[in-house]
């Protein structure tokens, strides 16, 4: 599934999760437009578990079965044609 993309007053951002040495959480947010453009900010495990239900809630999901869960702003997946459709010149 595709990252969630937030936006705030350093433009547009992903949240990311990593660890360094499989111990310690390495949560950040990376924008990838706006005045921040390519910047990596840390951000706290809490911020990022806020900023990742907000994603779900708005956006949806996939569960562990693989099937979309809706979100407020996507209520189903849009159907996407396998050949696109090019109108006649």
């Amino acid at each position: 599934m595709a990252p969630y993309v937030f936006q705030d007053d350093g433009g547009s951002f992903t949240v990311q999760e990593g660890s360094r040495w499989l111990v310690f959480p390495n949560t950040r947010s990376l924008y990838v437009e706006g005045p921040l453009a390519g910047k990596s900010v840390t951000i706290d495990k809490s911020e990022f578990t806020s900023l990742k239900k907000e994603g779900k809630a708005f956006w949806g999901t996939v569960d562990s079965w693989g099937a979309f869960v809706p979100g407020l702003l996507i209520p189903e997946i849009p159907e996407i044609p396998e050949r696109p459709v090019h109108p006649e010149l």
